[in-house]
């Protein structure tokens, strides 16, 4: 039993990541080519209580302007606001001001964004941030593990078929036939070994 106790303690004391009881989320940003990972550490009452991964596909928007849309859109949705909001770095002034008297009136008191330069909280944006980079670089692997089993699957069709290119593009049609008469045909098709629905016909 003391045991026990004694590692509740050490485990109670590696939650509480705050020494005051304070309801806020910590914003982590990590981005790759086209596509960005945003993980936001879920921190109740001055503990961890979860976290969320969010990907965003996007084209050449600026990280202030990626992380602006995305928090809009989060928060405009979110069952709950919590008294302070920590991004890794500054958005635009009075486009954030005017957002910030939003959520506070939303929430029915006082919402605010921080961006930590020390301490604490900067230490918990850092680790959103290692967090979202290791989450981003887990999907691009897989992503790229299927690419790589793709290859070789599309590789062996024409190898086994002896077609001169890779067969990335594939259909199949099907004619049926109603006592010799009204004929109706389909296609199917497959783009890089998987179903393209839109181009069925």
């Amino acid at each position: 039993r003391d045991k026990w106790l004694s590692l509740k303690s050490v485990l109670e004391k590696q939650k509480a990541v705050l020494p005051v009881s304070i309801d806020m989320d910590c914003v982590g940003v990590e981005r790759e080519a086209r596509l960005s990972c945003v993980q936001i550490l879920l921190v109740r009452h001055g503990k961890i209580t979860g976290q969320e991964y969010f990907m965003l596909e996007h084209e050449d928007a600026e990280n202030e302007e990626l992380l602006e849309t995305f928090l809009r859109s989060y928060y405009a949705k979110a069952a709950f606001i919590p008294e302070k909001i920590v991004l890794p770095f500054a958005l635009q002034g009075e486009d954030m001001k005017s957002f910030e008297a939003f959520l506070s009136q939303q929430k029915g008191s006082r919402a605010q964004f921080h961006v930590p330069q020390r301490g604490r909280e900067r230490q918990l944006v850092l680790l959103a941030a290692e967090n979202a980079r290791n989450h981003l670089e887990s999907l691009l692997l897989a992503e790229s593990k299927k690419k790589d089993d793709v290859e070789r699957l599309l590789q062996y069709v024409q190898k086994e078929l002896h077609l001169p290119v890779l067969p990335r593009r594939m259909e199949a049609f099907d004619i049926s036939n109603l006592d010799g008469t009204h004929s109706a045909g389909s296609m199917v098709v497959f783009t890089d070994a998987k179903p393209d629905n839109k181009e069925y016909r």
